[in-house]
């Protein structure tokens, strides 16, 4: 069974991963052909030379960075800091011990957020990493996330 997942960077892409080996492909929206009704279940995001994912599959949350994938439990939790000269710092932690690490450069917004006109757009929707650091520090939205997959 595939997962289909939204592009961050372009809303006309979807990606589909294949969770059993690990597969992503990319699509257009109007170019995927579906077996049946196909829900979004996640996010996938290239980031810094790397494809990173966050999705709910069989009740779980996941997130993948490449080849690693990383089933979230409830008391797993993030850090995320922005630091200096564009770059950032994300880590998973499980029993407060680092499951993954990850320091890279933070996409850049063009135009910048105070202006674009946009209503409503923050930086997570641009950065994957933040995105779910304030998706796990939130426990409502942590639950409700992609809940329907």
């Amino acid at each position: 069974m595939v997962i289909v997942l939204q592009c961050l960077e372009r809303y006309d892409t979807l990606a589909v991963l294949d969770p059993e080996i690990g597969s992503i492909s990319w699509s257009s929206r109007q170019g995927f052909v579906s077996e049946g009704p196909a829900s979004i279940c996640g996010v996938a995001s290239r980031l810094d030379g790397r494809i990173l994912c966050f999705y709910r599959h069989g009740g779980a949350l996941h997130f993948r960075s490449d080849d690693q994938d990383f089933e979230l439990g409830h008391t797993d939790s993030t850090q995320y800091q922005a630091i200096e000269r564009g770059l950032a710092e994300f880590s998973i932690l499980r029993e407060g011990q680092p499951l993954y690490s990850w320091a890279y450069r933070r996409p850049v917004i063009d135009p910048p957020l105070e202006l674009d006109p946009t209503p409503f757009v923050e930086e997570e929707q641009f950065d994957v990493c933040l995105f779910v650091h304030n998706v796990l520090s939130s426990p409502e939205r942590r639950r409700r996330i992609y809940e329907k997959c």
